[in-house]
């Protein structure tokens, strides 16, 4: 091989550390990584990298999918299950809602997620995605299972499991259910993902009116399960995006447009932070530092 065929080769490697080296100096400039360690719910770290290291391996070794191509579309969900995770248990209490890092740390968690779907996106290559070789249901199965296991051992650690499920997973995936029943011979995936989209918007919708209600009666007592179901509708219905994403083909996932689907999710994420955790404007912030004299 030559020198240039070499160099080549390494490029792609390249590509990737610099890209790495980019985003932890801008993280530090930002935030500061010791800082970043030190918050509360930093061990949500651990298990989002076993993730992110499980879908690669499965889907280079196992599925024979573009790993770049996975890697972009499953991005942005990882980012937005471990951050709606993150915002559950502050939500009932678990770092106490008077921390005032709770919402930098929720994006911080967000921005690792959207920065591996940069990855996958800058590295995948521009041909159509082709078939790959069958996978068995058993390998696509416990993958499955797998990712499920470590979304719960992080739920039960930080909230307890038993806050994740309740009738808040039903009614996300009552449209996939209703889709299902009527339409279960010709419904493609594309409309189980759109359908999976319809449900979560309907319970932040929800969220925010029980919000909007809450707060004019000045009590405190109903405003962190108010707020909760919100966030546990977009934690169901990204874990089932992700692992959708992970499972299927490159050829039928071009066909959901798992970009768009994505992009849903964000809007939807956005929604409920500036409804419900919005953070102080320059104009409220101007006012508390200098008070207008009376």
């Amino acid at each position: 091989m030559s020198a240039n065929e070499r160099l080549n080769a390494l490029l792609p490697t390249i590509g990737i550390l610099v890209l790495v080296a980019v985003f932890l100096f801008s993280m530090e400039e930002a935030l500061g990584i010791g800082l970043l360690v030190q918050m509360p719910g930093a061990e949500l770290i651990i298990p989002l990298l076993s993730i992110v290291i499980l879908i690669g391996l499965y889907s280079s070794l196992i599925k024979k999918s573009s790993t770049w191509l996975v890697f972009e579309r499953t991005g942005i969900p990882i980012g937005i299950l471990f951050s709606t995770i993150y915002l559950v248990s502050v939500a009932n209490g678990v770092f106490g809602t008077a921390s005032k890092d709770f919402l930098t740390y929720a994006f911080a968690i967000l921005i690792i997620g959207c920065f591996v779907s940069v990855i996958g996106y800058l590295l995948k290559r521009e041909s159509l995605p082709t078939e790959p070789r069958p996978v068995s249901f058993a390998a696509d199965l416990g993958f499955a299972a797998l990712i499920v296991l470590i979304i719960a051992l992080t739920m039960e650690q930080l909230t307890g499991l038993i806050v994740f499920y309740d009738m808040t997973m039903m009614v996300t995936l009552a449209p996939v259910l209703a889709l299902a029943l009527t339409n279960y011979k010709t419904a493609s995936p594309r409309r189980y993902m759109q359908a999976i989209i319809v449900g979560v918007t309907g319970v932040i919708f929800l969220s925010v009116m029980n919000w909007t209600m809450i707060v004019q009666e000045d009590t405190g007592e109903s405003i962190g399960p108010a707020i909760a179901i919100g966030l546990i509708s977009m934690t169901h219905g990204a874990l089932v995006i992700l692992i959708s994403a992970c499972l299927f083909s490159d050829a039928t996932s071009y066909k959901i447009d798992f970009d768009k689907i994505n992009w849903h999710l964000l809007e939807l994420f956005a929604l409920i932070i500036l409804m419900v955790f919005a953070p102080e404007s320059v104009w409220e912030w101007a006012a508390r530092v200098n008070p207008s004299p009376t």
